[in-house]
Formats: structure tokens, C-alpha cells, sequence
């Protein structure tokens, strides 16, 4: 999984004298790509920074895409994977979320997802834009998955334009 493909593991880490974990391998200009499960998953990053227990990308983009032509996009000034969560962390993250008959933009203040996830979590404020059906949700979080199913929780609100 695109987790495994970061969370190499690198005994000679250490801990600095300010008690922050050492970089012990940096890459720039990233792009990869693996298939999994049946979908593809395409990053790319300016830079990727590794330590003992986590990763940390930074102008990240990653593009999934499945057999059904459903495709995510996303785009994050920062990105963190920590390897006792198997979790990705988006910082400021935007996006598209594409299928037959939705074209989804979304933005949010952080996105989750946990390795074995149907869905990324969003939270610190979600606005999300039905682009062919001229609607706006907003939220406080929520979730979305690959189906184009949106969940919203704390004050979510809709906006709707009239054609």
C-alpha cells in the first residue's frame, strides 16, 4: 500500500538532543505509482522527509483512480504518515472527487485516512461544491468516499443556486 511505500523502516534513527526524531532520509521530487486493490494510487511531493516512526511529504499531490473511472484528487501543502496509526494526514488539503454523473471540489482544514478506510475524514471546516449540480456544502467535518457518498456532521449547511 502507498503507507508500506513510506513506512520504511530505518533502525539508525535516532532522537536529537531537542527530543525530535532525526531525519534520517530526505528525496526530492517524488512520483510513484502502485495499484492496489484494483485502484491506482499516483503521488507526487517536492520533497519527502523520513524518521524512525513517521514520513512527512511536503507539496503533495495524490491521484486515485479505479476501474470504474472514478478518480480522487488531492492536493496538500504538507502530508504526515505515522506508522503506529498506519494513518495519512492531509494539512490544508483540496481536491476533486470525479464518477458517472458528479464532479465533486472539496477543501477541508485536514484529511484522514486510516490504512483499511472506505472513506477520508475531514475536518476543520469542509466546503464541498456539487460542480453539475450547482450546490455548496459546508461543515464543521465529515467524510466522503469513492462512491461520492458525503457524510456531514456539526453544523453542516446547504447552499443551492438556481439554474
Amino acid at each position: 500500500m502507498v503507507q508500506r511505500d513510506l513506512s520504511l523502516r530505518l533502525p539508525q534513527a535516532g532522537v536529537s538532543r531537542e527530543g525530535k526524531e532525526e531525519i534520517v532520509l530526505a528525496v526530492e521530487s517524488v512520483d510513484f505509482e502502485r495499484e492496489i486493490d484494483g485502484r491506482s494510487w499516483h503521488l507526487t511531493a517536492e520533497k519527502l522527509e523520513r524518521s524512525a516512526t513517521s514520513a512527512r511529504g511536503y507539496t503533495v499531490e495524490i491521484v486515485l483512480s479505479d476501474e470504474k473511472g472514478r478518480a480522487w484528487t488531492f492536493s496538500a501543502p504538507q502530508a504526515d504518515y505515522a506508522d503506529d496509526l498506519a494513518q495519512v494526514r492531509l494539512i490544508r488539503p483540496r481536491g476533486t472527487l470525479n464518477g458517472e454523473g458528479f464532479e465533486l471540489r472539496w477543501s477541508s482544514g485536514e484529511a484522514l485516512w486510516t490504512e483499511g478506510a472506505s472513506a477520508w475524514s475531514l475536518s476543520g471546516g469542509i466546503k464541498i461544491e456539487d460542480v453539475l449540480g450547482g450546490t455548496r456544502l459546508e461543515s464543521g467535518r465529515g467524510s466522503f468516499d469513492i462512491d461520492g457518498v458525503v457524510v456531514l456532521r456539526e453544523e453542516a449547511r446547504l447552499f443551492w443556486q438556481s439554474p
